[in-house]
């Protein structure tokens, strides 16, 4: 039974899911919670939390529905309610930034499978692990927080959507070959960004497929953890020169990365690019005559080399 909310209530809202719409917010939960808007966007970026407790039913109430209608996952709760936050599951993505980060990695989630037993991803550069509460994603994050070398990105696996992308050699070829074909029957087309066989799966096919195909080798790799470096392939329309002053001032691209006579392809422009920014910038370059490739990594690095 549901309990009532009254004018007299103090209420928490739970902000249950990252999304891409957060940054969105920030200015609604300044303005409602009465406070700066990088706290917000602070508060916001450690999803899923507490966003707000002890506040007045109507204020509460209030704070929710705009930010439902903004496209975030919250729910308004009378007092803690921290059984609210725990019954949802996450994924969390642990991805490594440089050699200090892999090994950071490596050590970080010989521990945690230890504990858990659930990573169903491990790359030299990233883990994802799935089924965590909220209580275990928020001792995480502050576990990360005092590892240098490592990112931790979170998703809501009931809205996210995944690809399964080639790795490897496949155990079973025939089995690689059936997965295929199976995705064709389902009207799954393959995605050009990422190379995946299959796109845009939600959690129900994915973990249909994946455990049809165990041995095809592909993994199931969600969009919010997606990452992209840009490599620049020409600028035909450019001379050397305004392509170099073009990119140093909008990369840490120095003049001398565009010297000799190969200078125009190979050089990565961005680095560590989420899969929105990534189909926004190649459109923005290719609107000026610069050409690029999308390079899936798996791990966001600081500054394009």
């Amino acid at each position: 039974m549901q309990t009532r909310l009254t004018e007299d209530s103090r209420c928490t809202v739970l902000l249950q899911a990252p999304s891409p719409q957060m940054a969105l917010a920030a200015d609604t939960v300044a303005q409602c919670l009465q406070i700066s808007v990088p706290e917000a966007l602070a508060r916001l970026a450690e999803a899923p939390t507490r966003l707000a407790v002890n506040l007045p039913a109507g204020r509460a109430r209030r704070l929710g529905t705009l930010l439902h209608l903004l496209g975030l996952r919250v729910a308004v709760v009378r007092g803690d309610a921290p059984s609210a936050e725990a019954s949802h599951q996450f994924e969390v993505a642990l991805q490594a930034i440089g050699p200090e980060g892999c090994t950071a990695l490596a050590t970080l989630i010989g521990a945690v499978a230890e504990g858990q037993g659930i990573v169903t991803m491990d790359l030299p550069t990233c883990a994802v692990i799935e089924g965590l509460d909220w209580p275990a994603v928020s001792m995480l994050r502050r576990r990360i927080k005092k590892v240098p070398g490592l990112r931790l990105l979170v998703s809501d696996p009931e809205q996210a959507s995944y690809d399964l992308i080639p790795v490897g050699l496949p155990a079973d070829p025939v089995s690689a070959g059936g997965l295929v074909r199976h995705l064709q029957r389902l009207g799954l087309a393959r995605c050009a960004l990422t190379g995946a066989v299959g796109a845009n799966l939600d959690i129900t096919m994915r973990r249909m497929v994946m455990a049809r195909f165990p041995r095809s080798a592909v993994i199931a790799l969600n969009h919010d953890f997606q990452r992209f470096d840009l490599i620049l392939t020409g600028s035909p329309d450019l001379t050397r020169r305004e392509l170099a002053d073009f990119l140093s001032a909008r990369t840490s691209l120095p003049h001398s990365a565009f010297a000799g006579s190969n200078s125009r392809a190979g050089l990565r422009i961005e680095c560590g690019l989420t899969r929105a920014d990534t189909l926004a910038f190649q459109a923005d370059y290719a609107a000026i005559g610069i050409e690029t490739r999308p390079r899936l990594v798996f791990t966001g690095e600081g500054r394009a080399a």
